[in-house]
């Protein structure tokens, strides 16, 4: 019975901190939105039709533009507004809204924070794409979590990121008291910090925009490579990264590379800040090795596979567990393509990377627990 309700709760603990709020929204189908013009009179006869609390206002391109809730119709417009009045003059905006890919407990944590019902949902374009409503995200936390989750959706700031990594460790605690398996709680730890890089990353880019950089002249991942790579993150792990950049003539070098030297600075040191720590192996995106173009990042590797020596092999065996955070995800999901490839046959080399693993050992017990006497 112990085994049953662990397992029953367990899901329920971590699901949270690992689905995205595109994993929870409402389809855009089941969003009421609206145009401006539309007339407050129509706006509440498909609200009542439809049977929805809230409907958007969206301009031409689909983006939200402002909200109307039913507390809205109640205060402001019934007895108050004629039924011609367009709904551009009645609505609240700006309107919050929230990126689908956004993780879910961030979502809840800031509609509590704002004391919102619902929220749309955008995607990486700022369309709406559905709607967030806080009664049906609130099913997968628990109310001994809730706490937490306030604490782990700070704002973006160093002081807010900060606050994050304090809360992890009370977050980590809770989840180990609840016997929750060690790779379950890693996972967790790792999502949370691989966020916070997203998070860091965004804001360094912003500075750099309003400082005069303009914006990245090629497309660009972060990737975070080792334990965060593969999920494995305990509480203080220090910095894996790297950046995959967008192959671009040799002739812009200088000019290219010099943005992505500034970008990688500002990332590797504000991390620093909170508390994820400098490499010692200098295994961050500072370090010409671990930032280059797509093709370079294919030469490398198959220099790594000749030569099938210590170093070679040590270095592969960090960049093999990347894994995209930030940026466009599509140039870290093909290099993993060409590299898996590049590698398959390549039989000593492989060889040599499992002999490497197999003189390691991990401080997990058989049934997944942490180790914690010899």
């Amino acid at each position: 019975m112990l085994e049953k309700n662990r397992d029953d709760m367990g899901p329920t603990q971590t699901a949270v901190f690992s689905m995205r709020v595109r994993d929870f929204m409402r389809p855009r189908a089941d969003a009421l939105a609206i145009r401006p013009g539309t007339t407050c009179a129509d706006m509440i006869a498909h609200m009542a039709h439809t049977k929805a609390s809230c409907a958007v206002v969206v301009d031409a391109a689909g983006r939200p533009i402002g909200i109307i809730t039913e507390q809205d119709i109640a205060r402001r417009i019934t007895y108050r507004a004629p039924g011609e009045t367009p709904v551009e003059t009645m609505m609240s905006a700006p309107v919050m809204a929230i990126e689908q890919r956004e993780y879910l407990y961030y979502g809840i944590a800031w509609m509590r924070r704002h004391r919102l019902r619902h929220m749309p949902v955008v995607d990486g374009s700022g369309r709406l794409s559905g709607m967030l409503y806080l009664h049906d995200a609130l099913a997968v936390a628990t109310d001994r979590l809730m706490k937490q989750i306030d604490r782990l959706s700070q704002e973006g700031t160093l002081d807010g990121m900060k606050q994050v990594r304090a809360a992890q460790v009370d977050l980590a605690e809770t989840l180990f008291a609840d016997n929750l398996p060690a790779p379950e709680i890693q996972q967790v730890l790792t999502q949370i910090n691989n966020d916070m890089y997203r998070r860091i990353g965004e804001a360094s880019l912003q500075k750099m925009k309003e400082e005069g950089w303009g914006d990245p002249p090629v497309q660009m991942a972060t990737i975070v490579m080792g334990s965060g790579g593969r999920g494995e993150n305990y509480l203080f792990p220090d910095q894996d990264n790297g950046f995959i950049l967008e192959d671009y003539p040799d002739a812009e070098h200088t000019r290219i590379d010099a943005y992505f030297i500034e970008l990688a600075e500002r990332l590797c040191r504000d991390l620093n800040e909170i508390g994820i720590p400098y490499c010692n192996g200098y295994c961050m995106a500072v370090n010409p090795l671990w930032r280059k173009t797509m093709s370079q990042w294919v030469d490398q590797i198959n220099g790594w596979g000749r030569k099938s020596n210590f170093v070679a092999i040590r270095l592969a065996d960090i960049f093999f567990d990347f894994q995209p955070v930030w940026g466009k995800s599509d140039l870290a999901n093909d290099l993993r393509r060409t590299v898996t490839g590049m590698v398959r046959h390549n039989h000593f080399f492989l060889r040599q990377m499992f002999q490497d693993q197999a003189d390691h050992n991990v401080a997990l017990g058989f049934f997944g627990g942490f180790t914690t006497e010899k």
